[in-house]
Protein backbone atom coordinates (compact mmCIF):
# COMPACT_ATOMS: atom_id res chain seq x y z
CA UNK A 1 0.00 0.00 0.00
CA UNK A 2 0.89 3.67 -1.11
CA UNK A 3 -0.43 6.68 0.00
CA UNK A 4 -0.85 8.98 -2.85
CA UNK A 5 -2.70 11.76 -1.48
CA UNK A 6 -4.97 12.44 1.44
CA UNK A 7 -7.81 10.02 1.91
CA UNK A 8 -6.13 8.09 -1.49
CA UNK A 9 -4.10 4.87 -1.18
CA UNK A 10 -2.80 2.34 -3.88
CA UNK A 11 -2.31 -0.76 -3.61
CA UNK A 12 -0.26 -3.43 -6.12
CA UNK A 13 -2.27 -6.61 -6.12
CA UNK A 14 -1.04 -9.94 -7.83
CA UNK A 15 2.14 -8.21 -9.23
CA UNK A 16 3.87 -9.87 -12.01
CA UNK A 17 7.53 -10.56 -10.51
CA UNK A 18 10.96 -10.39 -12.93
CA UNK A 19 14.20 -11.19 -10.26
CA UNK A 20 17.72 -9.65 -11.53
CA UNK A 21 19.99 -12.07 -9.88
CA UNK A 22 24.00 -12.12 -9.41
CA UNK A 23 25.57 -15.14 -10.85
CA UNK A 24 28.99 -14.55 -11.87
CA UNK A 25 30.64 -17.29 -10.02
CA UNK A 26 28.96 -19.40 -12.83
CA UNK A 27 29.83 -17.55 -16.05
CA UNK A 28 33.02 -19.71 -16.93
CA UNK A 29 31.29 -23.00 -15.80
CA UNK A 30 28.31 -22.06 -18.25
CA UNK A 31 30.65 -20.80 -20.56
CA UNK A 32 32.82 -24.38 -20.89
CA UNK A 33 29.35 -26.09 -21.66
CA UNK A 34 28.31 -23.96 -24.47
CA UNK A 35 31.77 -24.61 -26.06
CA UNK A 36 31.09 -28.36 -26.09
CA UNK A 37 27.20 -27.54 -28.25
CA UNK A 38 27.74 -29.17 -31.95
CA UNK A 39 25.90 -26.28 -33.74
CA UNK A 40 25.05 -28.50 -36.66
CA UNK A 41 22.61 -30.64 -34.61
CA UNK A 42 20.61 -27.45 -33.50
CA UNK A 43 17.81 -26.33 -35.37
CA UNK A 44 16.09 -22.48 -35.90
CA UNK A 45 13.74 -21.73 -33.59
CA UNK A 46 10.12 -20.79 -35.32
CA UNK A 47 9.49 -17.61 -33.97
CA UNK A 48 13.10 -16.22 -34.51
CA UNK A 49 16.48 -16.19 -36.56
CA UNK A 50 18.26 -17.51 -33.54
CA UNK A 51 19.72 -21.28 -33.65
CA UNK A 52 18.70 -23.19 -30.25
CA UNK A 53 20.56 -26.86 -28.90
CA UNK A 54 18.40 -29.45 -30.09
CA UNK A 55 18.96 -31.52 -26.51
CA UNK A 56 18.97 -30.16 -23.22
CA UNK A 57 22.64 -29.24 -22.84
CA UNK A 58 22.28 -29.96 -19.16
CA UNK A 59 21.85 -34.01 -18.75
CA UNK A 60 22.03 -35.40 -15.43
CA UNK A 61 25.09 -37.16 -15.54
CA UNK A 62 27.46 -34.38 -17.40
CA UNK A 63 26.68 -31.37 -15.45
CA UNK A 64 24.61 -32.07 -12.39
CA UNK A 65 26.64 -30.12 -10.31
CA UNK A 66 25.96 -26.49 -12.39
CA UNK A 67 22.44 -27.71 -12.32
CA UNK A 68 22.08 -28.37 -8.74
CA UNK A 69 23.90 -24.46 -8.19
CA UNK A 70 21.19 -22.84 -10.75
CA UNK A 71 18.61 -24.68 -8.84
CA UNK A 72 19.57 -23.13 -5.20
CA UNK A 73 19.95 -19.86 -7.06
CA UNK A 74 16.23 -20.07 -7.87
CA UNK A 75 14.96 -21.54 -4.99
CA UNK A 76 16.83 -19.05 -2.66
CA UNK A 77 15.80 -15.97 -5.02
CA UNK A 78 11.65 -17.68 -4.89
CA UNK A 79 12.15 -17.93 -0.92
CA UNK A 80 9.96 -14.57 -0.12
CA UNK A 81 7.20 -16.18 -1.85
CA UNK A 82 6.96 -18.73 0.41
CA UNK A 83 6.04 -21.74 -1.59
CA UNK A 84 5.87 -25.01 0.33
CA UNK A 85 7.83 -26.47 -2.90
CA UNK A 86 11.12 -26.39 -3.89
CA UNK A 87 11.54 -26.23 -7.84
CA UNK A 88 14.39 -27.89 -10.32
CA UNK A 89 15.08 -27.35 -13.60
CA UNK A 90 13.22 -29.80 -16.18
CA UNK A 91 14.70 -27.97 -19.61
CA UNK A 92 17.25 -25.69 -20.68
CA UNK A 93 19.09 -24.83 -23.68
CA UNK A 94 21.85 -22.65 -25.45
CA UNK A 95 20.89 -19.75 -28.01
CA UNK A 96 22.65 -18.60 -30.53
CA UNK A 97 21.73 -14.90 -32.33
CA UNK A 98 23.09 -13.38 -34.97
CA UNK A 99 24.54 -9.98 -35.87
CA UNK A 100 21.39 -8.01 -36.52
CA UNK A 101 18.80 -10.43 -36.11
CA UNK A 102 16.69 -10.76 -32.67
CA UNK A 103 13.83 -13.46 -31.00
CA UNK A 104 10.32 -12.72 -31.54
CA UNK A 105 7.79 -12.41 -28.72
CA UNK A 106 7.04 -15.76 -27.21
CA UNK A 107 6.36 -17.55 -23.90
CA UNK A 108 7.32 -20.76 -22.32
CA UNK A 109 4.66 -23.40 -22.19
CA UNK A 110 5.18 -26.71 -19.46
CA UNK A 111 7.25 -24.55 -16.96
CA UNK A 112 6.24 -22.25 -13.81
CA UNK A 113 9.22 -20.02 -13.95
CA UNK A 114 11.42 -19.46 -16.41
CA UNK A 115 15.13 -17.74 -16.36
CA UNK A 116 17.86 -16.81 -19.08
CA UNK A 117 21.33 -16.12 -17.84
CA UNK A 118 23.97 -14.28 -19.62
CA UNK A 119 27.78 -15.22 -19.69
CA UNK A 120 29.04 -13.27 -22.41
CA UNK A 121 29.33 -9.26 -23.42
CA UNK A 122 27.47 -7.52 -25.48
CA UNK A 123 24.09 -9.10 -24.26
CA UNK A 124 21.80 -6.45 -25.25
CA UNK A 125 18.56 -6.32 -23.71
CA UNK A 126 15.54 -8.75 -22.97
CA UNK A 127 11.63 -7.05 -23.16
CA UNK A 128 8.45 -8.20 -21.54
CA UNK A 129 5.25 -7.10 -22.91
CA UNK A 130 1.67 -7.00 -21.97
CA UNK A 131 -1.36 -6.06 -23.87
CA UNK A 132 -4.12 -4.29 -22.42
CA UNK A 133 -7.24 -6.24 -22.63
CA UNK A 134 -9.92 -3.49 -23.27
CA UNK A 135 -9.46 0.16 -24.56
CA UNK A 136 -6.00 1.49 -25.04
CA UNK A 137 -5.64 4.63 -23.24
CA UNK A 138 -2.10 6.08 -23.70
CA UNK A 139 0.29 6.84 -21.18
CA UNK A 140 3.19 8.95 -20.83
CA UNK A 141 3.98 7.09 -17.43
CA UNK A 142 7.24 5.06 -17.63
CA UNK A 143 7.35 3.22 -13.92
CA UNK A 144 7.59 -0.02 -14.36
CA UNK A 145 5.47 -0.34 -11.23
CA UNK A 146 2.90 1.62 -12.77
CA UNK A 147 2.63 0.62 -16.35
CA UNK A 148 -0.08 -1.11 -17.08
CA UNK A 149 0.39 -2.27 -20.72
CA UNK A 150 3.30 -1.90 -23.23
CA UNK A 151 7.06 -3.07 -22.87
CA UNK A 152 9.05 -3.12 -20.35
CA UNK A 153 13.03 -3.49 -21.45
CA UNK A 154 16.13 -5.25 -19.07
CA UNK A 155 19.87 -5.13 -20.02
CA UNK A 156 21.39 -8.12 -20.32
CA UNK A 157 24.41 -8.28 -18.29
CA UNK A 158 27.42 -10.90 -18.23
CA UNK A 159 26.78 -12.98 -15.11
CA UNK A 160 23.22 -11.80 -14.37
CA UNK A 161 20.23 -14.08 -14.56
CA UNK A 162 16.91 -12.76 -14.96
CA UNK A 163 13.76 -14.56 -13.64
CA UNK A 164 10.17 -14.48 -14.73
CA UNK A 165 6.59 -16.62 -14.53
CA UNK A 166 6.53 -18.68 -17.76
CA UNK A 167 3.60 -17.35 -19.16
CA UNK A 168 4.67 -13.86 -19.17
CA UNK A 169 5.11 -12.89 -23.14
CA UNK A 170 8.82 -11.85 -24.12
CA UNK A 171 11.31 -11.51 -26.66
CA UNK A 172 14.99 -10.73 -27.69
CA UNK A 173 15.85 -7.53 -29.16
CA UNK A 174 17.50 -6.89 -31.96
CA UNK A 175 21.51 -8.23 -31.30
CA UNK A 176 23.67 -4.72 -32.56
CA UNK A 177 26.65 -6.11 -32.02
CA UNK A 178 28.72 -7.46 -35.35
CA UNK A 179 29.14 -11.12 -33.80
CA UNK A 180 27.14 -13.80 -32.41
CA UNK A 181 25.31 -13.82 -28.69
CA UNK A 182 24.84 -16.63 -26.58
CA UNK A 183 22.14 -17.16 -23.65
CA UNK A 184 21.26 -20.03 -21.65
CA UNK A 185 17.75 -20.55 -21.05
CA UNK A 186 16.18 -22.65 -18.44
CA UNK A 187 12.97 -23.69 -17.25
CA UNK A 188 11.52 -24.51 -13.43
CA UNK A 189 9.00 -26.50 -12.34
CA UNK A 190 7.59 -27.59 -8.66
CA UNK A 191 8.38 -30.84 -6.83
CA UNK A 192 6.05 -32.69 -4.84
CA UNK A 193 2.80 -32.28 -4.37
CA UNK A 194 0.80 -29.15 -6.29
CA UNK A 195 -2.81 -28.11 -6.59
CA UNK A 196 -5.81 -28.43 -3.98
CA UNK A 197 -8.50 -30.72 -3.34
CA UNK A 198 -9.25 -33.47 -5.80
CA UNK A 199 -7.08 -31.31 -8.43
CA UNK A 200 -3.97 -32.45 -6.89
CA UNK A 201 -0.71 -33.42 -8.55
CA UNK A 202 2.75 -34.97 -7.81
CA UNK A 203 5.75 -33.64 -9.80
CA UNK A 204 8.65 -36.03 -9.34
Amino acid sequence: MQKISDGTFRYSIFPTLVYVVECHDLVDDVKKACEEVDWSETYRSSHSDSYSSKIPIFGIDKNFDLIQKFEERINQTLSELTYTNQFKMTTSWFTKTKPYKGIGRHNHTNSFWSSVYYFSDDCGFLSFTKDMNSITVPSMNEDPELKMFGDISFPAKKGVLLLFPSYLPHYVEINNFDKERFSLAMNFMPVGRCGVADSTYDYK
